[in-house]
């Protein structure tokens, strides 16, 4: 912040809870809104995306974010994947379905999803499609924990550092939470299991929370609902480029 106070005349955020950390710091800034408004669509047809993606319309659907690193995908896909065994051997018919990103080796994730004796459906390109295609999203830390509250879709957050980057972060980080999501809504409604929290049993446990409690999973959906009020409305990028515009026609003025 003390490098930003020194070089920069106005700041541009798109999270809302940044604005305060800037106005204490005495730096000009404006909210404008998140990107990701622009990319989700104001709602999906789950029945015709189920259809799209070979699933049954009725099916309870796991939907896999695995994150977008290898080693992201190498330290949280097992976990995944073993929940949703857990799940399916206490006598629930499950689907699960898995969002490959681009920047993934697809044939690694091919590889872990084939040791794990599930029937994996792998979607490439489309992550809204697989979250709003799911009942409950076991996702990694990241953009996409907002992506996925956009949407709607419940969720539970799950991630694993190095344990010295993670003994760091103890150290570093004055957080509540690490989702964004939960980061918006200023409180965690959304349930987070990291480092040594992060195992299957635990993560199974919490999705079936979700699947079998219709009051929490509500409430889940209706607080999703306020974070998504909370980014304004779209067009985030058009109205960075006119505070960009703005700010240039005032330097200008003043030369």
């Amino acid at each position: 912040m003390r490098w930003v106070q020194r070089r920069v005349d106005y700041v541009v955020v798109i999270l809302p809870f940044e604005v305060e950390l800037y106005r204490r710091a005495g730096v000009p800034c404006a909210f404008v809104g998140h990107p990701l408004l622009d990319e989700v669509a104001p709602s999906y047809d789950r029945d015709r995306l189920r259809a799209t993606y070979g699933l049954p319309r009725e099916a309870c659907v796991i939907g896999l974010l695995p994150g977008s690193r290898a080693g992201e995908v190498r330290a949280l896909l097992p976990v995944m994947l073993e929940a949703a065994r857990l799940l399916q051997g206490q006598g629930r018919s499950l689907k699960v379905i898995l969002a490959v990103a681009e920047t993934v080796d697809p044939d690694e994730i091919k590889r872990l999803c084939e040791g794990s004796g599930l029937d994996v459906r792998l979607v490439a390109r489309d992550p809204n499609g697989v979250m709003a295609a799911a009942d409950v999203l076991f996702i990694a830390s990241g953009t996409a924990t907002l992506q996925a509250a956009i949407i709607g879709t419940p969720m539970v957050i799950v991630y694993k550092l190095p344990w010295l980057t993670y003994l760091l972060a103890r150290l570093l980080v004055r957080v509540h939470s690490i989702g964004l999501a939960n980061l918006v809504a200023g409180r965690p409604f959304i349930p987070e299991l990291i480092q040594h929290q992060a195992t299957p049993a635990r993560l199974a446990e919490e999705a079936r929370r979700i699947l079998d409690d219709a009051s929490y999973r509500e409430r889940m959906r209706t607080e999703m609902a306020r974070v998504r009020s909370l980014l304004g409305p779209p067009g985030a990028s058009e109205r960075a480029a006119a505070m960009v515009l703005q700010q240039l026609d005032r330097a200008e003025a003043r030369v």
